[in-house]
C-alpha cells in the first residue's frame, strides 16, 4: 500500500528523472505493483535500457529490470540487379506505426535526396516495413549502393542494406572456330524486359552494323538474355 513510480532510464543514470517515461503507482496490500501498469518505450538510440521502481519514492531505486531497444533492419530483394530492377523491401524494429521514407542512395551520400528513388512508408503496430513497398534501380553505373531508410524522418537514416549493379557481360560457346558456326550466346546484367541485339562485329568498328550477323533479344526480368540465343 506504498506510493511510488515506475520509469524508463533513458540515460541510464540510475534515477528516473523528470521527462523520462514514467508512471505513478501504488502498491497492492501484498506488495505488488497493481495490473495494467505500462510504460511507452521512447525515441532512443538502440541499447540496452534500465526500466526503475522507485516504492517509496526517494533514495535508492528498489529494483529494476533490462528492456532491449533493438536495431532496425532492412531486407531487400533481389539483393543485385541492373537498372530497371524492382526491388522489394522490407524490415523490422522500427518506431511504431511510424511515418518515414525507403530511398535509393544514387549518389552515395548517405541521404535520401530529392530526385532519387524514395517511396514513403508506415510502419505497422510491431514497428515492420509493410509488405508491398517497391524501389526501382535507377540508371546508374554499375557498383555498390545503399538503400536508406529514415524512420521517423530527420537524419541520421535508421538502417541501410547494399545492392549491387553488376557490370553487363555476355559469354560465347564456342569462343573459336571458322566461319558458319554457330555461337551460342549468355548474358547477364542489362537492363531488365529491353529489347536490344546482339551482333558479331565483323569489321571492329565497336559497332553492330547492317549487314553484320545479328539477333534481335529482350532481356529477362532479370536482365538475362534469353536462353536460345
Amino acid at each position: 500500500n506504498t506510493a511510488g513510480a515506475v520509469g524508463f532510464d533513458s540515460n541510464s543514470d540510475g534515477a528516473i528523472d523528470p521527462g523520462e517515461p514514467q508512471v505513478a503507482v501504488t502498491t497492492t496490500a501484498a506488495g505488488a505493483i497493481p495490473a495494467g501498469i505500462t510504460l511507452t518505450v521512447p525515441v532512443v538510440t538502440p541499447a540496452i535500457y534500465p526500466v526503475r521502481a522507485d516504492i517509496p519514492l526517494g533514495g535508492s531505486v528498489e529494483a529494476s529490470a533490462n528492456f532491449t531497444v533493438s536495431t532496425p533492419s532492412l531486407t531487400l530483394s533481389p539483393i543485385t540487379g541492373a537498372a530497371g530492377t524492382v526491388i522489394s523491401v522490407t524490415g523490422s524494429n522500427f518506431a511504431l506505426n511510424t511515418a518515414g521514407v525507403v530511398g535509393y542512395d544514387s549518389n552515395g551520400n548517405g541521404a535520401i535526396d530529392a530526385g532519387e528513388p524514395q517511396v514513403a512508408v508506415t510502419t505497422t503496430a510491431a514497428g515492420a516495413i509493410p509488405g508491398g513497398i517497391f524501389l526501382t534501380v535507377p540508371a546508374v553505373a554499375p557498383g555498390a549502393y545503399q538503400v536508406l531508410t529514415d524512420i521517423p524522418v530527420g537524419l541520421p537514416v535508421e538502417a541501410v542494406a547494399s545492392f549491387t549493379i553488376p557490370s553487363p557481360s555476355v559469354t560465347l560457346n564456342p569462343i573459336t572456330g571458322v566461319p558458319g558456326r554457330v555461337i551460342t550466346i549468355t548474358g547477364s546484367g542489362f537492363a531488365p524486359n529491353t529489347a536490344g541485339a546482339v551482333g558479331f562485329d565483323s569489321n571492329g568498328d565497336g559497332a553492330i552494323d547492317p549487314g553484320e550477323p545479328q539477333v534481335a533479344v529482350t532481356t529477362t526480368a532479370a536482365g538475362a538474355i534469353p536462353a536460345g540465343i
